[in-house]
This record gives C-alpha cells, structure tokens and sequence, in this order.
C-alpha cells in the first residue's frame, strides 16, 4: 500500500506542483480562481481512495517563521500505523537521504495547528446565518442573534512569536 502511496505522490509531484517562481500561486491568488494547495491534496487524496487506499482531508494553519498561512494537507491510513499525515503540496526533500526523501508522505512537520478533519460539516449549534466559509473553517465563524460577522467586516490578523528557553 505504501508502495502505492509513493507513485501517487510522485505523480501529483510531477504534474501538480507549483514552485514560486512558476508564478501559478500569485495568479490564483490574485485572480481568485482557486486554491492550488488544496486541489493537489484532493487530488491525491482522490486517487488514494481509487486505488483501496483511505485517506482523507485536514487543514489548519502553519505556522513556519517567519511566517504563517492557511493551509491544507491530509492523512493516509497505513496498517499497523493507523493515520499518518501527508502534505504532497511540499512534494519530495530534495536529499539523498530516503529517511527524509519522503518525510511528507508519512510525517508532518510541528508547525501545523489542525482546524478541521473533514470539508463542509456542520456546526455545532448550527449556524443561523450562511456561514463566511463553506468549506473549511481556518478562520473561525462569527455570529451573534443579530446576524453573522463576515470575513470582510474583521480582521482575522493575528500575531505571534517564538519563545526560546532562557
């Protein structure tokens, strides 16, 4: 199975991944036309599921410094291991060491705060007003009796820093 699991990464590798230099990000980006991070990891995650493999959706934030960012990933179930958290959006390390090679597609980085373990579910309590996102919630919803706070009436901003041990 995991033998699998490689040859769909690299698959979405070569076909899928963007580098920064590419330009695709900052079209998507200023244009609106989608996310590119999240089709990648749907689209692995797709293929998995075709070939007997479950996986399924997370996203959160990342927090990497110096910056941080929404973003979307997944996990994979590897017997015995259970669920293991993959993020094709990085692709393969480029090293020769293959303890690292394919650290993505079995490991996860500590940066990561996980928001959501599945698209489009329900509040609880439900949501009077339409919700400012429908399919994941990185940002967290706002809603009060009077109606709903959308993303464009607040700002979601939010600072925050390393602590280093003294």
């Amino acid at each position: 199975m995991f033998r699998c699991c490689v040859s769909l990464f690299c698959l979405i590798c070569r076909f899928f991944f963007f580098q920064a230099e590419d330009g695709i990000r900052d079209l998507v980006r200023s244009r609106g036309l989608g996310d590119v991070y999240k089709r990648q990891v749907l689209t692995f995650i797709t293929l998995c599921r075709l070939n007997g493999i479950p996986a399924r959706w997370q996203s959160g934030w990342e927090f990497k410094p110096p910056q941080d960012s929404m973003h979307d990933w997944g996990e994979i179930y590897l017997a015995p291991y259970g669920w293991v958290p993959m993020d094709v959006t990085y692709g393969r390390r480029a090293t020769a060491d293959e303890s690292f090679r394919w650290f993505y597609l079995s490991g996860m980085d500590s940066y990561r705060l996980i928001f959501n373990d599945g698209m489009t579910a329900d509040f609880y309590p439900l949501k009077i007003y339409p919700r400012s996102e429908t399919i994941d919630s990185q940002r967290g919803e706002v809603e009060w009796e009077g109606g709903n706070l959308y993303f464009n009436q607040w700002n979601w901003e939010h600072d925050w820093e390393i602590i280093s041990e003294p």
